[in-house]
């Protein structure tokens, strides 16, 4: 029996039907898949077009929440009663922000995002920037009273949040410009989001405002400590970070080696960081890093960050507690 021509043709035009459908049916699962946050930080960073191709009526993060109050909360006498107190300008140092996009950068990048986020800010300045962020021009006084870029891992060994800690305060313009900050950008295009989380004084940060801050009398590395000065007999590892305790006005702590940093489960070796400036520097006297836990007589607050690139991310310690 021969198959007619009308019905081969039909036959051909079903199979590219198919073919047609299951193109269409992949690309709107893509589109679905994209949308599909894995945390909260990344539900914001989704768009709301993205949403309406992949056909969302509403984010699918989102969750109804019904409440009741009085009328009488929602006048603006109210609202500013119940506002918290804005500290004042003078007397805040330290900036916390959550970062998001995907993918997050990874901690063994500590260096790089804390060069990253500096130029973002600087960027946000008429040149010459103010000195306590740029770090040129202060006296001799103020050697490490300018601004530190740090870096924070999440429990993912991602970078999730950045911290940045100005020893001689923020002025009030600063602390503006910072407040307005929305993206940290990377190298080759790359771009995450910024949301500020907390703004005050370190010491007197709350719970809950990240394990650089404290405080307590054991900390541990979370970026490799690159010693400062050339290592001779007698001023090794331990005895520059003591030294650099004292010309912080900290107590000298008990320095102990361990053989790796603990991140999200892992076991990383100071190798296993970036460990260099993007601008060359014409002395570095250590290229290779320790891993350190810090064992101070009584509590410290932090942010801790001694050493080589202690300004952009290196030798930044985690609070264990005490």
């Amino acid at each position: 029996m021969t198959t007619s021509p009308k019905v081969q043709k039909t036959s051909s035009e079903i199979s590219s039907g198919v073919r047609l459908s299951t193109a269409v049916f992949c690309r709107r699962a893509r589109r679905i898949a994209d949308t599909l946050p894995a945390d909260w930080l990344d539900a914001l960073a989704v768009e709301t077009g993205a949403l309406q191709k992949a056909g969302w009526n509403r984010p699918p993060a989102a969750v109804e929440v019904p409440y009741r109050c009085p009328a009488r909360r929602l006048s603006p006498r109210a609202a500013a009663a119940t506002r918290p107190p804005h500290p004042a300008g003078d007397s805040i140092d330290s900036v916390r922000f959550a970062l998001y996009g995907r993918p997050l950068p990874r901690i063994e990048d500590a260096i790089r995002v804390g060069e990253w986020l500096r130029r973002s800010v600087l960027a946000e300045f008429r040149h010459p920037a103010p000195p306590a962020l740029s770090g040129h021009d202060l006296p001799p006084d103020q050697r490490h009273g300018h601004a530190f870029w740090l870096a924070e891992s999440d429990d993912d060994g991602r970078i999730g949040h950045v911290l940045i800690h100005v020893p001689s305060r923020l002025s009030a313009d600063m602390l503006a410009r910072l407040a307005g900050l929305a993206t940290l950008a990377g190298s080759h295009d790359r771009a995450w989001q910024l949301l500020p989380e907390w703004f005050g004084r370190a010491r007197e940060a709350p719970a809950g405002a990240g394990a650089l801050l404290g405080p307590g009398t054991r900390w541990r590395s979370t970026t490799p400590y690159l010693h400062p000065w050339h290592a001779r007999r007698g001023f090794g590892v331990a005895e520059q970070i003591r030294r650099e305790c004292r010309e912080r006005g900290l107590a000298e702590p008990e320095v102990r080696a361990l053989e790796y940093l603990e991140v999200a489960g892992r076991r990383l070796r100071p190798l296993d960081f970036h460990r260099f400036r993007h601008k060359p520097v014409a002395v570095q006297p250590d290229a290779r890093g320790h891993a350190l836990e810090l064992r101070f007589p009584e509590p410290v607050s932090g942010p801790l960050a001694f050493g080589f690139g202690c300004h952009f991310g290196l030798g930044v310690f985690g609070c264990g507690g005490d």
